[in-house]
């Protein structure tokens, strides 16, 4: 039987790794959130979502329950990762959209 292994690392620039690790991939911002993720990408939902726009209240209740169970798994420095990299891939997120609505068509 193999032998637990336990690796005790510090590392210097976390910030900036996350942040890289966000930016590169915006999709991360559902991390915590796989099946909220697979609900806003279905077809039903962006028709509702059109039709109902209140409706996205109800897609953010799911997404904080969804998030709130996988944290609750989580140790501490398995929290510190995953909320970094989701908060970085949102904000990169949200500034891809602004940058979209400033983009000038020629």
């Amino acid at each position: 039987m193999s032998k637990p292994v336990s690796l005790r690392v510090e590392v210097q620039n976390i910030t900036e790794l996350l942040k890289s690790y966000g930016y590169s991939m915006p999709e991360l911002e559902f991390l915590d959130a796989p099946r909220t993720l697979e609900m806003l990408m279905h077809a039903i939902t962006r028709g509702v979502l059109r039709n109902v726009p209140e409706f996205v209240t109800v897609i953010a209740d799911i997404k904080v329950i969804e998030f709130i169970k996988r944290l609750s798994g989580m140790d501490a420095s398995e929290k510190l990762i995953d909320i970094g990299t989701s908060s970085y891939a949102r904000e990169a997120r949200e500034k891809l959209r602004r940058e979209k609505k400033h983009v000038n068509p020629i």
